[in-house]
C-alpha cells in the first residue's frame, strides 16, 4: 500500500505494527497523520544531493502505531539509504534532521525514526533516533552533533559554490574576478540552491555580499583561490557519491516488490 502522497514508484507499505481493523474515522485520522508526516519529511535534504529524502525514496514506511482523538498520533518512520555504506555522518545527520521535522509537528505525541540496513544502523538510531516527545531532551540537539551538521552543512555549501562559481565561468568570468564576485551577480536559476546553504550557516543573503567564501576558513591571503579549489574537490566528491547513489537506488527501485 502506498504511503500517501508520495509518488508511486517510491511506494512502501505505509501500515504496519500497530495497525487493526478500524473504522472510516480512524482510516481517516490514520491518513491524516501520515499526510502531515510526510510533508515534514519534504522539507528534509540528502546533504549530498540536495534533494527532499521523500522524494529521494529513503523513506520506506510510516507506521501510525497509536491514534488518538484530535487526531493525534504515535509513529515509526524507517528509513533506508541506497548503500550500506553512506557517510555515518551525512545519515547522521539526516535521521536527526528527519526526526526533528516529525518531531515539531504537533499533532505527533511520539516519534522513533529508524534506519535500516547501514553498517552504523544501531548506533545513529540510539543516539538520535530513539522514541521521543517533542520538547524533551534529545541527542539530536546535542553540542557534538550540532558540530557534525555544521561540518556537513559547509561541505555542501562549497559543492553549490563550486557550480555556482563554474557558472560565472562559463559565462567570461574570470578566477581573479571571482574574488570580488557578489551573491547578486548568479543567475536566479542557479543561487536559489546556495541561498539556502548560506542561510543554514549563518553566511549573509544579501545581494551585495561576497559569493566566494569559505564558512570553515577564516584566512585572508589568496582567499577566494583556496576556495575555489576546495570547493571543486567537495563538488567532485559529491557528485561521485551522487551517482553512485542514484545508481544503486534505481537498481534497488526496480529489484522492490510491488
Amino acid at each position: 500500500m502506498p504511503i500517501d502522497g508520495a509518488p508511486s514508484r517510491h511506494s512502501r507499505s505505509c501500515l504496519g505494527e500497530g495497525v487493526h481493523t478500524s473504522t472510516s474515522t480512524e482510516d481517516s485520522g490514520r491518513a491524516l497523520i501520515r499526510a502531515l508526516v510526510w510533508g515534514a519529511l519534504e522539507t528534509v535534504h540528502d546533504p549530498e544531493l540536495d534533494e527532499p529524502v521523500a522524494e529521494l525514496g529513503f523513506v520506506t514506511e510510516i507506521v501510525v502505531r497509536e491514534l488518538m482523538p484530535g487526531p493525534y498520533g504515535v509513529v515509526l518512520v524507517r528509513l533506508r539509504l541506497p548503500t550500506r555504506f553512506c557517510a555515518s555522518a551525512s545519515a547522521t545527520v539526516m535521521v536527526a534532521d528527519v526526526a526533528d521535522a516529525v518531531r515539531a509537528i504537533p499533532e505527533i505525541l511520539e516519534a522513533e525514526i529508524r534506519l535500516e540496513d547501514h553498517v552504523a544502523a544501531d548506533e545513529i538510531n540510539r543516539r538520535v533516533g530513539s522514541p521521543s516527545r517533542p520538547g524533551s531532551a534529545s541527542a539530536a540537539r546535542d553540542d557534538e552533533l550540532a558540530e557534525l551538521r555544521r561540518a556537513v552543512e559547509e561541505q555542501a555549501h562549497l559543492a553549490c559554490l563550486a557550480r555556482a562559481c563554474e557558472r560565472l565561468l562559463a559565462e567570461g568570468w574570470t578566477i581573479d574576478r571571482l574574488a570580488e564576485a557578489r551573491v547578486g551577480d548568479l543567475p536566479e536559476d542557479a543561487g536559489a540552491r546556495l541561498l539556502r546553504r548560506r542561510d543554514v550557516l549563518g553566511l549573509s543573503p544579501d545581494p551585495g555580499a561576497l559569493l566566494l567564501v569559505d564558512a570553515g576558513d577564516a584566512s585572508s591571503e589568496h582567499h577566494h583561490i583556496r576556495t575555489l579549489q576546495r570547493a571543486r574537490a567537495v563538488r567532485t566528491g559529491h557528485e561521485h557519491n551522487a551517482a553512485l547513489c542514484r545508481t544503486l537506488q534505481t537498481r534497488r527501485d526496480a529489484v522492490q516488490p510491488t
